[in-house]
């Protein structure tokens, strides 16, 4: 046990690591604020406790926080139908602007001064990066067709 907390200490400097090392350059295209904003959520997503089964065995059941939300909402918009009066309880996927760095929160907020659709565009695409990369046959049969609900808690 005690090798797997020091390997989990090593992990937790590297995710730090990669945190400050992520921006190097100033993000100025959309395209580059949503692969920053994946990357970010990818490499510097919070680590936080799996309800699940799979990461008990294999990471002392913690997992990155954009993974296990990524996993709820594909799972909820994949056994659901959210048309006509259903639409209400669509799933909404969860983003903590404090997870991000200073340079993608300022990028994220001069989007949101230009216009809330080029805001929304952003988001989705670097949402939908994740989503695609994590649970890509529910991502084509059930997300892609349908705007993402998403919002910043």
């Amino acid at each position: 046990m005690e090798a797997s907390r020091v390997f989990r200490q090593e992990q937790i400097a590297n995710i730090a690591q990669t945190r400050k090392a992520v921006i190097k350059e100033e993000i100025s295209s959309s395209s580059a604020i949503a692969d920053q904003l994946f990357l970010e959520m990818c490499e510097c997503g919070p680590i936080v406790e799996d309800p699940g089964v799979l990461s008990k065995k294999s990471n002392d059941g913690k997992v990155n926080y954009y993974y296990l939300e990524a996993a709820k909402y594909a799972l909820c918009i994949s056994a659901g139908n959210f048309e006509g009066k259903n639409k209400k309880y669509k799933p909404t996927f969860h983003l903590h602007s404090e997870h991000f760095s200073p340079e993608l929160r300022a990028a994220l907020n001069d989007c949101l001064k230009t216009s809330k659709k080029s805001l929304h565009d952003i988001v989705q695409e670097g949402v939908f990066k994740l989503l695609r990369a994590r649970h890509k046959m529910i991502f084509y049969e059930h997300i892609e067709p349908e705007p993402l609900r998403w919002e910043f808690v």
